[in-house]
């Protein structure tokens, strides 16, 4: 994310230069540095308390507040240095499940989409969480009766893993750090702008990745449209999809790719994308999208004396949530 400098307001009273504020905003996100400096100054009477006297109060202790809510979104750790043997002694990925397991409705039914909740209540190790992302197995059928689908049948999964997912809040101690709605539209847009052609043609494959290159959904080896054509290679016939999600498309994560979250509980809200808009297809045939494997993957760090001495240094600091509320909302 590129960051721009918008203002720069010096506060001065009584000849010195008691704070100066740095405001910067990204697309998504407003960070408040602060530094203190001293100046030299010809010396003056010192006024009598007063209203000014309180106003400097006030400003020392809103400093204060802002310095606080930097120390809880990050370490000044770059990520560089947490990937050097220096700080880092290995990487093992923990599986989170969901709070409620999947569940599998019967004929004519479709598969609840709400209620897919992640509880990470470690707050003893640190998480590479740009690095995390959710593990999505899914199998398209019939809706009457659960049959496979054919390869002919004119119809497949849309493209992108990314579309399964319709909203996502993810809160701290009951506070909401981020939250969208219909952001399947947003990452299909900004990941069509960010991939590559060759990230698309190979990495990205992962993420069932398949762009339309026309209009048509003939799925047969007589299709001219290949993205249709390689999804429906993949889901039909019984075939299950095997596909992930990363976290860090989603800007709340992505703003932790030089960064690290203090240990800390995270609670995901996860509302799933409804049939009708997972599927594309020529006819009014009921068919439905069944999620077979949900699961959260997040890579634990396992930092070395230096590492750990690190995180203590830029993690044990105070922190008021409430007080950092306002600008949590306005991250995503």
């Amino acid at each position: 994310m590129r960051w721009k400098r918008l203002q720069s307001g010096r506060l001065r009273k009584r000849g010195k230069k008691l704070s100066e504020v740095v405001v910067e905003k990204g697309s998504d996100k407003i960070q408040h540095l602060l530094r203190k400096r001293q100046l030299k100054t010809t010396p003056r009477a010192a006024p009598s308390k007063s209203k000014e006297a309180s106003r400097d109060d006030a400003m020392l202790k809103l400093s204060q507040i802002l310095a606080s809510q930097l120390d809880f979104f990050s370490v000044n750790i770059r990520t560089t240095m947490f990937r050097t043997p220096r700080f880092l002694e290995e990487v093992n990925y923990t599986q989170v499940n969901l709070d409620t397991p999947l569940t599998f409705l019967g004929n004519n039914q479709h598969q609840t989409k709400s209620g897919k909740k992640f509880f990470v209540k470690d707050g003893d190790n640190v998480y590479d969480w740009y690095n995390a992302y959710i593990r999505v197995n899914f199998t398209f059928e019939a809706l009457a009766d659960g049959a496979n689908a054919a390869g002919d049948t004119r119809s497949a999964p849309i493209n992108s893993a990314f579309s399964l997912i319709k909203n996502m809040t993810v809160k701290s101690a009951g506070k909401t750090v981020y939250e969208a709605d219909t952001i399947h539209k947003v990452i299909f847009i900004k990941n069509l702008l960010d991939y590559s052609d060759d990230y698309a043609r190979s990495a990205a494959k992962s993420q069932f990745w398949y762009l339309d290159n026309d209009a048509t959904n003939v799925t047969s080896d007589a299709a001219t449209n290949l993205g249709i054509r390689a999804r429906g290679l993949l889901s039909h016939a019984g075939a299950t999809v095997e596909t992930i999600i990363p976290l860090n498309r989603y800007s709340f994560f992505e703003e932790l790719s030089d960064r690290r979250l203090p240990p800390m509980h995270l609670d995901f809200e996860i509302v799933l994308q409804d049939d009708n808009e997972m599927i594309f297809q020529n006819d009014g045939t009921g068919r439905r999208i069944v999620v077979r494997k949900f699961e959260l993957w997040v890579p634990q760090l396992t930092l070395t004396s230096e590492g750990q001495k690190q995180v203590i240094k830029n993690f044990v600091k105070s922190c008021n949530l409430a007080q950092a509320e306002e600008m949590q909302r306005t991250l995503g």
